[in-house]
């Protein structure tokens, strides 16, 4: 799987972080509240940092043929990842041991668990330290191919950087590890530039 030809209309990208001020109000109200909204607590801040950023990138990911899913709590993650698609790349944060979607915090057992054993794909995962998730996923099912990246980044950044792999994949015919080698290429050139001026 991990060298065929992905092209955006194969990819699903689940969004677990708020990207809305309902959505971000939700997570603060919750029982136990969301980290990830309780660590950006101010709205016109979060709103500025995050969602402006996102909206921004979502119509190109649209305009790709991604299918973007926002709001995702853990049932909306287990269709995803039970669907067709050949990527499916989860945007969220880790928080102790477990993935905070919108709807709470699960551990990597439970993920796991959403995982056809026989599932042919990538699983991307846009996730900080999700190093227990990789090691399960690999032991759970080999057939599924992960990707993550141990490197903390600012979520805009992040959201930029699907910008420009999306268009890879839709510009080239190659295969998803290719197209993020080249958007990392593309992003070290730019850095580069940034430092030369």
């Amino acid at each position: 799987m991990d060298k065929e030809v992905v092209k955006p209309a194969n990819c699903v990208l689940a969004i677990a972080i708020p990207t809305t001020e309902l959505e971000f109000r939700s997570a603060l109200n919750r029982p136990v509240p969301g980290d990830f909204a309780s660590r950006n607590p101010a709205w016109a801040k979060y709103r500025h940092d995050i969602v402006e950023p996102f909206l921004e990138a979502e119509s190109s990911y649209r305009a790709c043929g991604v299918q973007v899913i926002t709001n995702t709590n853990f049932s909306k993650f287990g269709d995803a990842i039970r669907s067709h698609a050949q990527v499916v790349t989860l945007f969220a944060h880790w928080i102790g041991d477990a993935v905070e979607f919108a709807d709470g915090p699960r551990k990597s057992e439970e993920i796991v668990e959403l995982i056809d054993v026989e599932r042919e794909g990538v699983l991307d995962l846009c996730v900080c330290h999700p190093e227990r998730l990789v090691r399960s996923v690999k032991q759970h099912s080999r057939l599924t191919t992960v990707r993550y990246s141990l490197c903390e980044a600012k979520v805009d950044l992040w959201f930029g950087f699907y910008r420009v792999l999306y268009a890879t994949l839709l510009q080239y015919d190659i295969d998803f590890a290719t197209a993020i080698e080249r958007t990392v290429g593309t992003f070290r050139t730019a850095l580069k530039s940034r430092r030369n001026l």
